[in-house]
């Protein structure tokens, strides 16, 4: 579906007429030309008619490409399971076919994020091949100035390639940016878990101010959602950073042990149960 053809159908299905969207706007004639596929308008005007529908840019960009994403989101989630057993390559190699045919950069970040976590997690992969992969996710981000969701995802699932510096650079530079301009609970959650990531690579590289950063913005979180991933997370690393100063609590260790096996959480299990000796 083309915008001009989504506008329509929009302002149909709540009743707009042509002069009521277009008042204070622009002419009628001009919407009524952009409807019929006659001229193009700014991104500003159409921002103004989609926003006087009570309908969000992130709602409206959904709609328009819904067929789309469905395919994407397929893909998304068929590679969220594949994370947890060894490298497929006949699936590595169907998703960089789809990167080949469309040019689209979304099922490269697939690729590569699926290629280096399993090497990550010790499957034995080609190393010029990871090489290559990483210095192409790394010029990607490099050259983009203002970040969005995309980018933000690719960071996180990625952020072991990363120096601590370089990370504390961008949290700060692009991260905490995107503040200004996102909010939605997807961001949200995105936000979320790359802070979790980064918490939990910080604490197995031992770098102190890393760790302290991502409490920090934890802590925020905790304050302004009451949200219990966030409380879990932080429960386990107040203790595991208790133990690394000599404070043992062990009925505190086996009470978070517990409420993760309740709620399934056998990763945070094995997690604190290796890294707590």
């Amino acid at each position: 579906m083309e915008h001009n053809e989504l506008l329509k159908l929009l302002r149909k299905e709540r009743n707009f007429t042509q002069e009521k969207l277009a008042e204070g706007i622009s002419h009628r004639n001009t919407l009524s030309s952009f409807e019929n596929g006659g001229i193009k308008i700014s991104f500003t005007i159409l921002l103004k008619y989609i926003k006087r529908l009570n309908i969000s840019l992130e709602e409206y960009e959904f709609i328009l490409n819904e067929k789309e994403l469905e395919g994407k989101k397929k893909v998304s989630v068929e590679l969220s399971k594949k994370y947890l057993n060894p490298f497929d390559i006949n699936f590595a190699n169907e998703i960089l076919d789809m990167y080949i045919d469309t040019k689209d950069f979304y099922y490269y970040s697939l690729y590569a994020q699926y290629y280096l976590v399993r090497e990550y997690k010790g499957d034995a992969l080609d190393k010029n091949e990871q090489r290559k992969i990483a210095k192409k996710i790394i010029n990607y981000l490099d050259k983009i100035q203002t970040w969005g969701r995309f980018e933000l995802v690719i960071f996180s699932n990625c952020l072991f390639l990363f120096e601590d510096k370089y990370i504390r650079f961008n949290f700060v530079e692009s991260i905490q940016y995107m503040k200004i301009y996102l909010d939605s609970s997807n961001y949200s959650r995105d936000l979320q878990n790359f802070i979790i990531n980064g918490l939990s690579l910080s604490y197995t590289r031992k770098n102190e101010a890393n760790i302290q950063l991502f409490l920090s913005e934890l802590d925020k979180i905790i304050s302004n959602s009451d949200d219990m991933q966030a409380k879990m997370v932080k429960n386990i690393f107040s203790l595991l950073l208790n133990h690394d100063q000599g404070i043992d609590n062990e009925n505190e260790k086996r009470r978070i042990v517990n409420t993760l096996e309740l709620l399934d959480e056998m990763e945070w299990v094995d997690y604190i149960e290796k890294v707590y000796t």
